[in-house]
């Protein structure tokens, strides 16, 4: 069976890897095949020792063959995901204050894909390939999905015996857990941009304005209070300058604006190609059932002139049919 490891990006299933290695010898795949590095732990500085740190296994090919074929064995294959879930197999979820996850997903992302040039704004609202962060929670919904642990990532570094008890039970594991050492000073050492500061409590930076939460509050305050996650107070928690926030808005918003446009741009190009496609097409089908047409009617015609010459034949022999006979 297979044993998702799923989360929204910068939310700790990395960690939960590592747990998983360290403590169960438990080794575990990426869902994105061998020589695709985007987006993966194989992008990272360092990839060959963190590979080892998690317990990086390899695969190669179809997706949906690697998949099939580790759903029906009997031994668990742990696979890391920030995708929807695909299936009903077994799943450790991980998920992390919002602002956190936002706020390290911009920060990585801005290192390792600066081209896309993705705002924090931009995050909160979920345009972005893996849509937004209450979005990605609910589609795994493991409030009420079966056979899925949720896990915090605060109490993973906070409290991580706990954790890694109850995800060995969730595995079944028959032996104990080996003694938990985090290697996380030793891997930032590797790449601060993937291991950024793994905090556990909250504080606004630069970054977060008050009016950055007041958003983030608006589109993911439902979960945020769900999951017992605070607000913050606007009148004390931010100390810049209300004008500076609202330039950082408005610059924020015209990124987004231009970002929507291109992105409109782009389609209305795509549209117009296959809707040229299509209409080459149709009138190619057209042209082809015309020419249809005109053999069918053609070969009717042939036909009706063999059918009438045939019967005219016909006709002689009987005519001549008698006097045969009688000589």
């Amino acid at each position: 069976m297979i044993v998702w490891i799923a989360s929204y990006p910068r939310s700790g299933n990395t960690l939960v890897r590592m747990m998983l290695k360290h403590c169960f010898d438990v080794d575990s795949y990426e869902s994105k095949p061998v020589g695709v590095a985007q987006g993966s732990t194989r992008q990272i500085s360092g990839a060959a020792i963190l590979a080892e740190a998690i317990g990086q296994e390899e695969w190669s090919g179809d997706a949906r063959e690697f998949h099939e074929k580790d759903a029906v064995g009997p031994s668990p294959v742990c696979v890391k995901t920030h995708l929807p879930p695909e299936d009903d197999q077994p799943c450790i979820y991980v998920v992390r204050n919002g602002r956190q996850a936002i706020l390290s997903y911009y920060r990585r992302s801005r290192k390792s894909f600066p081209a896309e040039e993705r705002t924090v704004l931009e995050l909160i609202l979920g345009c972005d390939f893996y849509r937004d962060w209450s979005t990605h929670f609910r589609a795994w919904d493991p409030f009420s999905r079966p056979n899925t642990l949720l896990l915090r990532y605060e109490v993973l570094v906070e409290n991580p015996e706990c954790e890694i008890d109850r995800i060995r039970r969730f595995i079944r594991s028959q032996h104990a857990a080996k003694p938990w050492r985090n290697p996380f000073s030793r891997l930032r050492d590797l790449d601060t941009g993937f291991f950024q500061r793994g905090r556990t409590v909250w504080a606004p930076d630069g970054l977060w304005t008050c009016h950055m939460e007041r958003i983030f509050w608006a589109a993911h305050g439902g979960l945020m209070d769900r999951l017992g996650y605070p607000a913050l107070n606007a009148e004390k928690d931010f100390i810049r300058d209300p004008e500076a926030d609202y330039r950082g808005l408005i610059t924020s918003v015209r990124s987004l604006a231009a970002r929507v446009m291109y992105e409109r741009d782009v389609l209305e190009i795509a549209a117009n190609e296959r809707l040229f496609a299509l209409r080459t097409l149709t009138a190619e089908k057209n042209r082809l059932r015309a020419e249809r047409g005109v053999r069918m009617k053609a070969l009717g015609a042939e036909q009706r002139e063999i059918a009438v010459r045939d019967a005219a034949n016909a006709g002689l022999t009987e005519a001549h049919g008698p006097k045969a006979a009688a000589s």
